[in-house]
């Protein structure tokens, strides 16, 4: 859980936000979560509790590159944000529902 006036610490749960990062796009490549059939790229969290995972992949012949973003900004969000597969579980579960829509 991120403490009121921690917010500008670069550690999540004792982590460097970076490797905390690396871990999740680690987890989404391991369960093979693909957004429009491209795999992920890079992931980026933030200290406000948003989260941003890019896929990269080719797409009719041409490089493409897109993303998915999620807020965790509810006090009770945060402790979410301790877990890389929990982070990795929510962006599935939010392609999920673009998917479906």
């Amino acid at each position: 859980m991120i403490l009121p006036g921690m917010q500008n610490n670069p550690l999540i749960n004792g982590k460097n936000r970076n490797l905390f990062a690396e871990e999740v796009l680690n987890v989404l490549r391991n369960r093979m979560v693909t957004f429009r059939g491209c795999l992920p790229d890079y992931v980026a969290i933030f200290m406000d509790g948003k989260v941003k995972v890019w896929f990269y992949g080719h797409r009719d012949g041409k490089a493409w590159r897109g993303g998915v973003g999620f807020n965790c900004v509810r006090p009770e969000d945060r402790l979410y944000m301790t877990d890389p597969a929990i982070v990795a579980d929510m962006c599935a579960k939010h392609i999920e529902l673009m998917n479906a829509g």
